[in-house]
């Protein structure tokens, strides 16, 4: 899924701004998993402009949809109502916390999946 990012506001002073540590106003992102809680807005996880290149998640009201989501892609509705939807292989339970922890296996996959080079 391709998003453009079309607004950004200083969390600080509340006016807009050109870009911040994570994104770039006018830049094309990739999405690579969305999730929506039950009764809140919808999140994209992307690659930001960070020199970490961690999956962050980020308000889905920041972006213009460019494309749509893959066809490979599943869905599914967590016991808590949380809509997910993405690769089959960020679906484990557990993957997203895993991958933060630094586990070698969640790395390899997010590497493979998203096409990362380290």
């Amino acid at each position: 899924m391709q998003v453009k990012c079309i607004k950004l506001v200083d969390k600080s002073t509340e006016l807009p701004v050109d870009r911040n540590d994570w994104l770039t106003v006018g830049k094309t992102y990739r999405v690579i998993f969305i999730e929506k809680p039950k009764d809140g807005e919808s999140l994209y996880r992307l690659i930001s402009d960070d020199i970490s290149k961690k999956p962050v998640l980020f308000d889905s009201s920041l972006f213009e949809v460019l494309e749509g989501t893959d066809d490979s892609w599943v869905s599914e509705v967590t016991q808590n109502g949380t809509y997910r939807c993405g690769p089959i292989e960020f679906m484990t339970p557990g993957f997203w916390a895993n991958l933060f922890d630094g586990e070698p296996h969640e790395i390899s996959v997010l590497k493979q999946v998203v096409g990362l080079v380290s």
